[in-house]
């Protein structure tokens, strides 16, 4: 057993990252572990060439800020995988870096499994084909990805969202400084310096307006660990009310919270668990998003919309985005009881919809026989027959819930032009 590498660029896949390690560590596998990755990953003991801080991007602009640092990033991982060979790499997310590097991977004869799908069924789908001339196998953490990958003859397994293995895990529900008895709106600007730059000014628009009408609601903010405390609290200085800041626990400031405003992504998943109400906004750089569009497949854009198929929660996008309008929608959650608690009902199928959790080890699962030297170079379809079986089959027809997802369709909104 020479290694595993690891390439999580954004702080959610360093602590997916972490869980798979430490679920091969109670299969009984230690391999030495390096790459890229953040805090959680290196208490799992991994040797990092550049972390995830440094490396997480969203938009054209701050990439190319980035490039020096992240090319230095990607010379140095290949560098030493030419030295070092590996037993496998696990790509987890970040496809602009990590598609690339599987492609030199698969030229120096590493196996590949790529865990997290790129969102191919949302905007530029032809990536699939250069996945399939690369990768060993795809674990998908959506289910209706598991028919889109098989329809293209890749070796795919369905593993459950590893969203809910954290929250299996985190039972408190208290915030010192917030008090349940009183309305509690949790902010949530994002896990990235621009998305912060970007959206807290609206956000902290949108908090006074609240404030204004009811100040007995209560605000808190959990802090990514992408992000210094310094530059959030720069937003939040002046301010007539208290935003109370919480670090290294969003979980129990989620489920305490009566409402949330969140930036597209993950996140929403976790509050959508919660069955917490929500408002979800993204606003990216009016570059990127001219050219993003060209390329865009989806309609909908908060991942608990995007799994329930229609928006279940109010989306502003872009130049939809103001205090007035976010202010509104959260106003409406802490005074209609009655609206509120249909949406909670709603949000109540999310959970249904990711599968089970154990997803980090089922991710360890699929490579142990890499670990092990069962699987070493060999093409998809000798993976398919020799280490996964007969690609897993979707879900049989007739089971609850939306006859798409049953299907193991992609939703059809996420397929047609905007």
């Amino acid at each position: 057993m020479s290694g595993l590498l690891i390439v999580a660029g954004e702080a959610s896949a360093d602590h997916h990252g972490a869980t798979v390690v430490e679920a091969l560590r109670l299969k009984g596998f230690s391999p030495k572990v390096w790459g890229v990755g953040g805090d959680a990953l290196v208490a799992q003991g991994a040797d990092l060439v550049a972390t995830s801080k440094e490396m997480a991007v969203m938009g054209l602009f701050e990439g190319l800020s980035k490039w020096p640092l992240i090319f230095r990033a990607f010379k140095e991982i290949v560098r030493r995988v030419k030295k070092n060979r590996p037993d496998v790499a696990l790509l987890i997310d970040y496809p602009g870096f990590n598609i690339r590097l599987a492609k030199v991977l698969k030229k120096l004869k590493i196996p590949v499994v790529y865990y997290i799908s790129p969102q191919i069924w949302a905007w530029k789908p032809g990536r699939i084909h250069t996945l399939k001339e690369c990768i060993s196998e795809m674990l998908v953490i959506f289910q209706f990805e598991e028919k889109i990958y098989m329809d293209a003859n890749i070796p795919v397994k369905f593993v459950g969202h590893p969203i809910l293995e954290r929250k299996s895990r985190n039972n408190e529900t208290s915030i010192e400084g917030l008090l349940t008895d009183r309305p509690i709106v949790t902010l949530m600007p994002g896990s990235r310096i621009s998305e912060i730059r970007r959206l807290m000014p609206p956000i902290v628009d949108a908090a006074k307006r609240i404030f204004a009408k009811r100040p007995d609601v209560q605000f808190g903010l959990p802090l990514a660990p992408t992000i210094d405390r310094p530059f959030v609290e720069s937003y939040l200085a002046d301010l007539p009310f208290r935003v109370v800041m919480v670090e290294n626990n969003r979980d129990a400031l989620i489920k305490i919270s009566d409402a949330a405003i969140v930036c597209s992504g993950t996140a929403t998943l976790d509050v959508g668990i919660a069955a917490v109400p929500m408002v979800v906004i993204y606003k990216g750089s009016p570059i990127t998003v001219f050219i993003g569009r060209r390329f865009i497949h989806r309609q909908l854009f908060g991942m608990t919309n995007v799994l329930m198929r229609r928006e279940v929660v109010p989306e502003f996008f872009q130049e939809e985005i103001s205090g007035e309008r976010i202010a509104d929608v959260i106003l409406k959650y802490i005074t209609d009881e009655k609206y509120a608690s249909e949406i909670k009902k709603e949000l109540g199928e999310i959970k249904r919809l990711l599968g089970e959790p154990g997803a980090s080890g089922r991710v360890a699962e699929r490579l142990v026989p890499y670990l092990t030297g069962e699987i070493t170079d060999r093409h998809s379809d000798e993976i398919t027959d020799r280490h996964s079986g007969p690609v897993p089959r979707h879900c049989e027809e007739g089971r609850e819930g939306d006859p798409s997802l049953r299907s193991g369709q992609a939703p059809q909104s996420l397929l047609s032009s905007p």
